[in-house]
């Protein structure tokens, strides 16, 4: 999981500094976009669904891939062995069935789920871009927290650079079984 994570975050920093030297940069309206959208990815499990869904039946073989036990979370349907579950007498706390079920529901759709879950999300950022650009008031947001056009430069590119990081993330699972044993080896010899 922690490598993934890093992969992660070091492809959103290479992404900013690449866009920095080809000296390309967005908006605050798109950084505002992008701040908008991350409460919204709490409640778009259904669109993510559908997204997954869909890919799942163009690609089948994506759906395969249990995604959750890729990055090394715990998994919860019955093939994975025995589920490792925190009970209180026979009832399972609601939070635990809710994180159980939402693991089923990713692991059902595998590779399909992540992917569509990216595609939904990117969407939606370039959905409530164009609303701001075609209108959507927020300039009081800007004046609010003193955004200048300086910082909301800094920020849209670095918003963008998230942006273009998710959409690229298929790749670290390509990368992910060649770095994991290099960085492992890494900090084996740190220790030595």
């Amino acid at each position: 999981f922690w490598t993934f994570m890093f992969l992660e975050l070091t492809a959103v920093g290479t992404i900013y500094k690449a866009l920095g030297l080809l000296g390309v940069t967005f908006s605050a309206e798109y950084a505002l976009a992008f701040a908008i959208s991350r409460p919204i990815k709490r409640v778009r499990l259904p669109l993510n669904l559908a997204a997954a869904a869909l890919l799942a039946r163009v690609c089948p073989p994506l759906a395969k891939v249990e995604i959750m036990a890729l990055m090394g979370i715990l998994t919860t349907s019955p093939s994975h062995g025995d589920k490792q579950t925190n009970t209180q007498g026979s009832e399972k706390q609601f939070g635990q069935k809710l994180m159980e079920r939402t693991t089923d529901l990713i692991n059902k759709y595998g590779a399909c789920y992540y992917l569509g879950s990216r595609i939904v999300g990117v969407t939606i950022i370039f959905a409530l871009y164009q609303a701001i650009l075609n209108g959507m008031d927020v300039s009081w947001i800007m004046e609010k927290f003193g955004v200048s056009d300086k910082l909301g430069e800094t920020l849209g590119t670095w918003a963008a650079a998230v942006t273009i990081a998710s959409l690229a993330a298929p790749v670290n699972f390509v990368l992910l079984p060649t770095v994991v044993p290099r960085v492992a080896s890494q900090f084996a010899s740190f220790r030595k």
